[in-house]
């Protein structure tokens, strides 16, 4: 049985930095107003050349449970387990450090570990635009929780029901990582290790709270990614369905994750014009999951109108998803005023 107390049990929180000196100061603080106190925050600086590794370590002097870990430049993935491999906590969480949490954070996080089948936590995020000051809360509410077990959990993260594939925005038993690292130089690197992790997971639970800030730049809110990168990411959902039963209810859900993934990469194509430099596999990829998502009935409105949307080829789908994306573009905007 593991243990489930949670009082007095220490907390690595892994913070990757590289060039941030403009943002990384305030990751930290809201780092440092946590309600809970026994916390280890390892600032790892993947090789910054600006003043990010100054601050870290100006951070660093004035807080002992500050440390920062130096490495060469090798990525987020490879600071993320360079952080993952050196942290002394029973419990880990990651927090980007160009991100904000709320100051009762890792609290809420770590209540649902009373229960000593969970071994996953997570919370909700929006996004805000930079300059954005999270409340901070002298005396952490009582949030509500529900606990998922792992095919209930799976599902969740595929259908995007209130789960997200980040890393961030979650709190995990160290030994879950053991044998899983996130992967060197992918830029969509959380995928295939959340899932797996769920998958090794007896419960996951689900805390009804907003704790994580994920701050996008004014200056890029409406940038696109090199979507001929995003392949990968069609790649690493695939994989789930190869983990499931794909004739199952599981099977589904992890299909129309491929399928969504799939016009995640189409909306970052500039125009529709530009649509027919797209790998032949995506369209071929959409045909072939869309029936599923249209067919089930435990598929959301927004997933199973995307595979509609797919019957009219991919410009349908780019018109949709450019108006959601512009959707969500007015409303981080308006949420940062």
């Amino acid at each position: 049985m593991r243990p489930s107390e949670t009082t007095n049990r220490l907390v690595s929180v892994i913070v990757p930095v590289y060039n941030i000196e403009t943002l990384v100061g305030a990751c930290v603080r809201s780092l440092l107003q946590q309600t809970y106190r026994e916390l280890e925050i390892l600032l790892v600086d993947d090789g910054s050349t600006d003043e990010s590794t100054r601050i870290c370590e100006e951070f660093a002097a004035s807080d002992p449970r500050v440390k920062v870990l130096r490495k060469r430049n090798g990525g987020l993935s490879d600071a993320r387990n360079h952080g993952i491999e050196r942290a002394c906590g029973s419990l880990l969480t990651c927090v980007d450090g160009d991100d904000l949490v709320a100051s009762d954070y890792i609290e809420n996080l770590l209540r649902p570990f009373e229960d000593s089948s969970v071994d996953v936590s997570t919370i909700g995020f929006i996004r805000v635009l930079e300059g954005y000051e999270p409340p901070v809360t002298i005396r952490p509410t009582t949030v509500k929780h529900r606990v998922l077990d792992t095919t209930d959990a799976l599902e969740k993260l595929f259908l995007q029901q209130g789960i997200t594939t980040s890393a961030w925005g979650k709190l995990y038993r160290r030994e879950l990582f053991d044998g899983i690292r996130y992967p060197i130089g992918s830029i969509h690197e959380d995928l295939p290790v959340t899932f797996r992790l769920f998958a090794k997971a007896d419960a996951v639970a689900v805390v009804d709270a907003t704790g994580y800030y994920y701050v996008q730049r004014e200056t890029s809110i409406t940038g696109r990614a090199d979507f001929t990168r995003r392949l990968e990411a069609i790649e690493f959902a695939e994989q789930a369905v190869d983990l499931v039963d794909p004739d199952s209810r599981l099977g589904t859900a992890a299909k129309v994750r491929v399928l969504m993934e799939c016009a995640y990469l189409v909306t970052q194509v500039p125009s529709v014009a530009k649509l027919r430099a797209l790998d032949p596999i995506v369209a071929q990829t959409v045909k072939r999951y869309r029936r599923d998502a249209v067919r089930s009935s435990v598929v959301p409105q927004a997933q199973r109108t995307t595979a509609l949307a797919s019957y009219g080829g991919l410009p349908t789908v780019w018109v949709l998803m450019r108006a959601r994306l512009i959707a969500s573009v007015w409303r981080t905007r308006s949420r940062s005023k």
